[in-house]
């Protein structure tokens, strides 16, 4: 664990499930930018293995999970909510 720097952090996917890991990537890439919490795709995770590389039009699942990096002040609920509004 990184005591001062940016950590994976992995959740289930959820209620993002339907979303395209293209649009994901999008979003992370805005939300970055505007966001006190900044972050930075790592993989998704289905069946128990990491993609790091998913093609952008896979649609996430909701039992698939998602790995960013971020710093431990980061915000996943904030996340989440962000990208089901845009």
């Amino acid at each position: 664990l990184n005591t001062e720097g940016a950590n994976p952090r992995t959740f289930q996917a959820g209620t993002l499930a339907g979303t395209t890991w293209g649009r994901l990537v999008d979003y992370i890439h805005q939300y970055s930018q505007k966001a006190v919490y900044r972050c930075s795709p790592l993989a998704l995770v289905r069946n128990g293995k990491a993609d790091h590389f998913p093609d952008y039009d896979l649609v996430i699942r909701e039992d698939d999970y998602l790995a960013l990096i971020a710093h431990a002040d980061f915000s996943l609920d904030d996340f989440k909510k962000g990208i089901q509004k845009g």
